[in-house]
């Protein structure tokens, strides 16, 4: 992956500087890895938001993501390519005879669903990227119009208010439009239980428990083993730069755009999640402990802390070395 970014989508030395990789132009080699890089640019945190630029429209923000995978010394992961039975095999649960029947009926079809699902959300986000590329082109040739004092505020307005300031110059559609850009900063910062009956309401921020020198905080496993390092708090994916090589990920939840940022890890805890969330099957694949739906984890924990993370047990620890 780090060759195709590099060689494919960035076609610059890592040493360049961000405005000549601003500059540069995707010029894939054939038609088929065009297909496998578009797949590349198009995974990355939010990538369903027609707000958030893709790393082919701003390839600054692949910077990060390619210097974290090129701190990490472990060897690339390399996934074995496992028949039914070898996979059925492989399970350290119990499984009975009808179990194991089952599996083989239904594993081929599972994969098959899973492979399928993928195609189509791929499908989903090129035509996405093209209507995001569309949306930029608009907001850039409005901002050089004079209709709009900065690009990134077309996307707080709806399609009728931006006939409005097509046709009435409307001042009071852009207010509305700052308006609403700074309620959402506060809203990423809102917290929700993750099953309402009715309306959700936020959850009221506690206090943090930082201060104390035994924390011990319980989860769900989904990845077994036992490490001890130290913890990094990363509430957003936008200060995941501070991750270094060893770190325990203590996060609210993860997804694609983390990606570049799992070789560095020895272990990561999510307050949500599940057996099938992104962070359990990638720390499955790299063989990592993790633990997920661990409440509160990144307000009682902080970074810096040593922790001990048992993903066998699904706690995670926090010890006071002094």
């Amino acid at each position: 992956m780090v060759e195709v970014m590099l060689n494919q989508v960035v076609m610059h030395p890592i040493g360049c500087s961000p405005q000549c990789l601003a500059n540069s132009t995707f010029q894939p080699h054939n038609d088929i890895s065009a297909d496998r890089d578009l797949n590349y640019i198009l995974n990355f945190v939010l990538q369903a938001e027609l707000h958030e630029r893709s790393w082919r429209n701003d390839p600054k923000k692949i910077l990060p993501a390619i210097q974290a995978i090129l701190q990490s010394s472990k060897p690339p992961v390399k996934k074995a390519a496992w028949c039914p039975e070898e996979a059925i095999g492989s399970l350290k649960s119990k499984v009975t005879w009808i179990g194991k029947i089952m599996l083989r009926l239904l594993l081929p079809k599972a994969r098959k669903a899973v492979a399928d699902r993928e195609l189509m959300k791929a499908e989903v986000m090129k035509m996405n990227d093209i209507f995001k590329t569309a949306y930029w082109k608009l907001a850039n040739l409005m901002v050089q119009e004079g209709y709009l004092p900065d690009e990134d505020l077309l996307f707080f307005l709806t399609h009728s208010e931006i006939g409005q300031v097509f046709q009435q110059r409307s001042a009071t559609m852009i207010t509305r439009a700052q308006l609403r850009r700074k309620l959402l900063r506060k809203q990423l910062d809102l917290r929700f239980k993750e099953m309402n009956i009715s309306k959700p309401q936020p959850i009221e921020q506690g206090q943090s428990e930082t201060t104390r020198a035994k924390i011990t905080l319980k989860g769900m496993t989904v990845s077994q083993g036992v490490v001890k390092g130290t913890a990094r708090v990363v509430k957003s994916i936008l200060e995941a730069a501070c991750i270094q090589e060893g770190d325990i990920l203590i996060t609210t939840s993860t997804d694609i755009g983390w990606s570049p940022y799992f070789p560095l890890l020895k272990g990561m805890v999510t307050e949500i999640g599940g057996l099938l969330s992104h962070g359990a099957v990638v720390a499955r694949e790299y063989g990592m402990p993790c633990i997920v739906s661990c409440r509160n984890a990144t307000s009682q924990l902080a970074s810096g802390n040593t922790v001990i993370l048992n993903g066998t047990k699904g706690t995670v620890q926090k010890i006071d070395e002094n």
